[in-house]
């Protein structure tokens, strides 16, 4: 027999997948679960039907939650970010979220010939490359690197690059969802920006 949770649009069903088989978690709402075609408040309501399930799980498993064989289970929900969001978070934190406690100190560029162009950010008519922005979300390689403001060894310059930025947009998700919600919905803020850097750099908030 399936638990279910509901809010707003969402609902998550906690279904038995069998003896020994462990228990999985479904999700429905409206228009997918695509961010980019849900709103901050879908988003919240999403990420808010999960947790109630994950946390069902972990008390209905006393306070572990266990898949097959007795192995800790994990609940993924899957929401698909565009570039184009990425790439306003990253404006946001570079022009104004990390300029307490960082700086550029170097551009690395991209692979000659890669494809730096970023659909939605950019302009059909414009050709400007913001290296801060461009070259970071640049997949074929490319980034920019991250030293500290006052120049004394409080960490060490870093490169801030693509896979870098796919590493902080999943501590975002995982660990500040309402932040997470608000970049996905294409109004990320200076905070929102500054705690995307700082998580695909330190893997942690470190500074503010």
């Amino acid at each position: 027999m399936a638990e279910h949770f509901n809010k707003g649009n969402f609902s998550a069903a906690v279904v038995s997948k069998g003896a020994g088989k462990g228990s999985a978690v479904d999700i429905s709402g409206p228009r997918g679960l695509s961010a980019s075609r849900l709103s901050l408040s879908e988003i919240e309501d999403l990420i808010e039907v999960a947790t109630k399930a994950m946390r069902y799980l972990s008390v209905r498993n006393d306070a572990k939650l266990q898949g097959p064989e007795g192995n800790d289970m994990k609940i993924q929900v899957e929401v698909e970010v565009s570039r184009e969001c990425l790439a306003h978070a990253l404006c946001s934190g570079m022009e104004g979220g990390i300029q307490y406690w960082a700086r550029i100190q170097e551009y690395v560029a991209p692979p000659d010939g890669a494809d730096i162009r970023i659909d939605g950010f950019d302009q059909d008519d414009d050709k400007t490359v913001y290296k801060h922005i461009h070259y970071p979300m640049c997949e074929a390689g490319g980034g920019v690197v991250i030293s500290d403001v006052e120049q004394h060894v409080a960490f060490e310059p870093t490169l801030l690059d693509h896979k870098a930025l796919q590493r902080g947009l999943q501590l975002l998700a995982r660990e500040h969802p309402k932040a997470f919600a608000s970049l996905t919905a294409n109004d990320a803020d200076a905070d929102v920006g500054d705690a995307l850097i700082q998580l695909s750099l330190f893997g942690e908030i470190v500074f503010g």
